[in-house]
């Protein structure tokens, strides 16, 4: 079998590497070294659980909704319920007060009850 040889590396090639990557560390000045430094930092500190808990509910995932959202979710919801109330038309007709509505089934139960006392009243004559 026929093996295959790699290319060998020369100058030239590292020198295009070095032009693709960017800055080698060694040509770097401390100020350079430093800015890059902090800059992993902080998108390793942005992609910690810690961070990740600060703006999401671990439990259900769902991201956390900012004061400015929730400003802007509370002028929504009122401008909503006013566009509704728009639509139906503010106060109702007709009022029944709960006394009402409890008199209609003491109503019906006093009847229920005369009912069938009317229905045991000969049952307990014939009885006797």
């Amino acid at each position: 079998g026929s093996s295959a040889t790699l290319p060998r590396v020369g100058a030239s090639s590292i020198a295009k590497l070095r032009s693709e990557v960017g800055e080698t560390p060694t040509c770097l000045s401390a100020a350079a070294m430093k800015k890059r430094l902090e800059a992993q930092m902080k998108a390793f500190h942005q992609e910690s659980f810690a961070q990740y808990m600060k703006e999401h509910d671990v439990f259900t995932g769902n991201k956390r909704v900012g004061a400015a959202e929730l400003t802007k979710l509370r002028e929504d919801e009122r401008a909503y319920v006013k566009r509704m109330d728009g639509l139906v038309g503010g106060a109702p007709k007709r009022l029944i007060g709960p006394e009402a509505m409890f008199a209609c089934h003491r109503k019906a139960g006093a009847i229920a009850a005369k009912l069938n006392a009317d229905r045991l009243a000969p049952a307990a004559v014939a009885a006797a």
